[in-house]
């Protein structure tokens, strides 16, 4: 049996509770107090499930989580106010979602983030700002099957996967001939 919605109080009392695993359910929406009172919790699992929007600060109050997994859903936004006070976050898990756009600065509220998966959305093309290159803080970036444009709006990106070990695995640029993004010479200068 696969859950479909999820009674707001469902969670009240676990106060303990580190790990919550939501996944493979058939999961729409997500009330905007669901995950109150989950003071403890640093696992949130909501991957493969039929979310398309999530409210602005849905996941507020879950100061403790570091590791969120999204994927697999249809987010096809992903905004700044969904990690307004997630500075513990570590990994976040976004990829087969359809995600074509990210602002910049739509992770800057995450100053713990190493891993980010957005691999198998619809990015064309990843914006200065939309991560940050801090060169004590390597991050490893999941690009991997979406449809890049590498172009001299990717400079900074190139650029940073030479100062500082930011890793791009399996990303082909649809421009270059399917040439991984490491290997494409842009002009950047």
């Amino acid at each position: 049996m696969q859950i479909t919605t999820i009674e707001p109080g469902a969670f009240d009392g676990l106060y303990q509770l580190e790990k919550l695993s939501l996944g493979n359910n058939y999961i729409a929406s997500i009330s905007m107090n669901l995950f109150d009172g989950l003071s403890n919790l640093q696992k949130l699992y909501l991957y493969n499930n039929k979310l398309t929007d999530l409210d602005d600060c849905v996941f507020e109050n879950l100061a403790t989580l570091t590791k969120l997994r999204l994927n697999n859903n249809q987010l096809s936004e992903i905004r700044p106010e969904f990690f307004s006070s997630h500075t513990n976050l570590y990994t976040l898990y976004l990829s087969a979602n359809g995600i074509s756009q990210l602002d910049p600065g739509v992770f800057r509220f995450l100053p713990g983030l190493k891993h980010l998966h957005l691999e198998e959305n619809q990015l064309t093309t990843l914006d200065e700002g939309v991560v940050s290159l801090n060169s004590s803080s390597p991050m490893t970036l999941y690009l991997d099957h979406n449809p890049l444009h590498c172009d001299q709006n990717m400079c900074w990106l190139k650029k940073g996967i030479e100062q500082f070990t930011i890793f791009l695995w399996g990303t082909q640029c649809v421009n270059y001939l399917h040439e991984y993004f490491e290997h494409v010479d842009l002009d950047c200068d």
